[in-house]
């Protein structure tokens, strides 16, 4: 019998501690500064490409760290439009679905990042007018987001999240 006994105290003296884990609630809207982890651009892009980003700085709520500057965080482009004939500008949309939490949890986000590059149609004009055709050869400019270029987004809903507390 005391040689069970012992057994058994060997065995939950291996066992770690068991961590007290807190609840937080982290409020719809907080915002969530973000970085793009990779450059994106309307020549190369598709829709339902992936884009991925990361937390530009750690977010806090009421003094618990919940998300940790450098997570992951992914997004979905959902218009690309490589820039065209007549000076017509290439566009690039996408969204913010998603950034993993410090207990591994991913938090829904909102947000979008829309940007056009620049137009051309001036030139585009002038080349048809006094060239008829050649207006068809003047070409807009693609939009490229740079890696690094930081924007925020948004906590989707309000959104419990179990942390443990050391």
């Amino acid at each position: 019998m005391t040689k069970l006994l012992f057994s058994i105290a060997i065995l939950l003296s291996a066992l770690p501690a068991t961590a007290q884990s807190r609840r937080v609630m982290i409020p719809d809207g907080t915002e969530i500064r973000l970085r793009m982890a990779e450059p994106i651009s309307s020549a190369t892009a598709q829709i339902d490409d992936r884009v991925r980003m990361e937390v530009a700085e750690d977010v806090r709520v009421n003094g618990v760290l919940i998300i940790k500057k450098g997570a992951a965080a992914r997004g979905t482009v959902i218009e690309a439009e490589h820039k065209r004939s007549f000076g017509r500008a290439g566009k690039l949309n996408f969204t913010v679905d998603s950034v993993k939490a410090v207990n591994g949890e991913n938090i829904r986000l909102r947000g979008t990042k829309t940007r056009e590059g620049e137009g051309n149609k001036l030139n585009a004009g002038v080349a048809t007018y006094l060239f008829a055709p050649a207006g068809f050869f003047v070409k807009g400019k693609d939009i490229e987001i740079k890696e690094g270029v930081e924007f925020p987004a948004y906590v989707a809903d309000d959104s419990p999240l179990q942390i443990a507390s050391r």
